[in-house]
């Protein structure tokens, strides 16, 4: 039978935070969570959808603050440039592992000023087309882009998105034409596929999902590694004759360079509980986004790796660097 004293031990183990044992690292100050972006987008909401867990498992309160501009440049920047104590970080998604590859210049490193967190989400991606394109599946959408060069268009958002560059490595590795046309976001994307204006997209498939269900648009592959559970009879571009052939997206957290490793720790655990917290996790799977929460050094890893693929990319496609 367990003693008094070791029962009571058990119970303050089980009722502690869970980033108690590290969290006096840090001081009673709020930890800031920047969101380089303006309210309302989906960088903020997963902010806030987590944030009230994370305090719950400091001990301390965690504070959305948002911080926009440039691109989400500017907000990391500032975390870029903030004492490495854990009371500021950054909530990104992969858009920072892209702009090394892109911008001349920018006001940090984004290879050695930052440390890496914790994948907080990932977010597959679907390569889909026009209800009329002639092509069902990429191999035909291939032999029709090389019998027809130049004369197939896809929908961007621009050079500093993964949707962009999920589209420029098909075109490199299967040598074909498509060119690009820039609309302001999805919602202009998903009006020009519909009306047949351009004939191809990449897009998160919980945005593409609802189109592919009622038919409007044709599901050509998943850009990930493996196929999704959302759409689970659709194959992969590397199932589909184009092997080693990935991109994918995700939302992550970073501190900045030189945090002490308790901090990180403390920080950590924290983060990755709260996407891992049922009611969080299923919330996100219901958005097409699927929950991680690794280690930093699993994390660290897959962004060192995703910034040399943007660098090889943005070369291979020829695209200017951008101011």
């Amino acid at each position: 039978m367990l003693s008094r004293r070791t029962a009571l031990l058990t119970l303050l183990l089980v009722l502690c935070p869970l980033g108690a044992s590290y969290a006096q690292a840090l001081s009673n100050r709020p930890v800031q969570l920047i969101v380089p972006f303006a309210a309302g987008g989906s960088i903020d909401a997963l902010a806030r959808l987590i944030a009230p867990r994370m305090s719950e498992n400091l001990g301390r309160q965690v504070v959305v603050v948002n911080a926009g501009g440039a691109g989400g440049i500017i907000g990391a920047g500032q975390v870029a440039r903030a004492t490495p104590d854990g009371h500021t970080v950054l909530i990104m998604p992969i858009n920072l592992a892209m702009m090394p590859a892109l911008y001349r210049h920018i006001s940090f490193n984004a290879a050695t000023d930052f440390t890496p967190i914790t994948q907080l989400i990932a977010s597959e991606l679907v390569l889909v087309g026009a209800s009329k394109l002639d092509a069902d599946n990429v191999q035909e959408l291939i032999a029709l882009a090389k019998r027809s060069p130049g004369t197939l268009n896809y929908g961007s958002t621009g050079v500093a998105s993964p949707l962009h560059f999920a589209v420029e490595l098909l075109k490199t590795n299967a040598g074909i034409d498509v060119q690009a046309i820039q609309y302001r976001g999805d919602g202009p994307i998903i009006t020009a596929l519909l009306a047949n204006e351009v004939q191809l997209a990449v897009m998160p498939i919980s945005v593409a999902r609802t189109y592919i269900d009622s038919g409007k648009f044709k599901a050509l592959a998943v850009t990930g590694s493996q196929r999704s559970r959302y759409l689970p009879t659709v194959p992969t571009v590397a199932e589909s004759g184009l092997p080693g052939y990935e991109v994918s997206s995700w939302q992550g957290l970073f501190g900045p360079a030189q945090m002490p490793a308790d901090v990180l720790r403390a920080i950590n655990e924290a983060a990755r509980d709260a996407v891992r917290t049922p009611e969080i996790a299923d919330k996100l799977r219901t958005q097409g986004q699927e929950p991680v929460g690794n280690s930093s050094a699993d994390f660290a890893t897959r962004y060192t790796a995703d910034m040399a693929l943007f660098k090889d990319i943005v070369r291979k496609a020829n695209i200017p660097p951008q101011d």
